[in-house]
């Protein structure tokens, strides 16, 4: 069972992003996609966009390049991401 969902953890978003990008790559992007906080305010990007990045923002379906996202939001979508079947729907 946990080499399965390692596999899906590396297959979805491949297959997601129509295989033009390897898991390392995606890999190596998300970890490159730090953000800064500012103080009252929110977050903002601190990387560098790219089509990958555009390409993630429209898997995961919000976008954290083009605006300071404010603490409530980033506080929903982290409990969006806690639920355990989060990949598995965004697989179908």
């Amino acid at each position: 069972m946990i080499c399965f969902a390692a596999l899906l953890v590396y297959r979805i978003p491949e297959s997601k992003l129509n295989g033009e990008y390897t898991f390392e790559q995606i890999d190596d992007t998300l970890r490159k996609m730090n953000i800064t906080e500012f103080e009252g305010c929110g977050y903002t990007p601190s990387y560098m966009r790219t089509d990958l990045t555009d390409n993630l923002h429209s898997f995961f379906g919000y976008r954290t390049n083009t605006e300071i996202v404010k603490k409530s939001k980033t506080r929903s979508i982290i409990h969006q991401f806690k639920e355990p079947d989060i990949l598995l729907q965004s697989a179908t």
